[in-house]
């Protein structure tokens, strides 16, 4: 890990991102620390080796967290949870793009999201008719991103 790195960064992941389900925690973020973040994914996008048009994130990437950080994110709540295709749409990409564009900023750890989940509760139908019971089934319904 850099040296001057900021909390949360890190330079390689190593296998799969561990899912994490619940409500998502809320960072409430001022108008200067949207700036700050805004600045590191700028500083990633610059140049590191030569020959390369672009550093870890390219600028399609930028404008995902943009729009994210400008367009969904309630600064006094910080509750942020949009479709991909609002984000599409804010960040004048495709759904696709969105969907790396995610990845990359976590993987440089800029972003980071949960699952958002509902508990159903249903009727089903036992053997033949007879028995019936209620169970619960869990439905993801959406991604909160912090």
């Amino acid at each position: 890990m850099p040296q001057n790195a900021p909390a949360g960064f890190s330079e390689s992941r190593r296998g799969p991102r561990e899912k994490v389900f619940g409500p998502g925690r809320c960072v409430p973020l001022e108008r200067n620390a949207k700036v700050r973040v805004m600045m590191l994914a700028r500083a990633l996008s610059r140049r590191q080796e030569p020959g390369k048009a672009y550093g870890k994130l390219t600028a399609k990437h930028v404008a995902v967290l943009a729009a994210l950080l400008w367009s969904f994110h309630n600064a006094a709540t910080g509750k942020c949870f949009p479709s991909y295709e609002a984000i599409a749409d804010r960040a004048a990409c495709s759904r696709t793009m969105v969907y790396h564009a995610i990845r990359a900023l976590e993987q440089v750890g800029v972003l980071s999201w949960v699952n958002r989940i509902k508990r159903v509760r249903e009727w089903v139908p036992g053997l033949f008719g007879k028995a019936s019971a209620w169970r619960w089934r869990v439905v993801r319904t959406s991604n909160s991103y912090v």
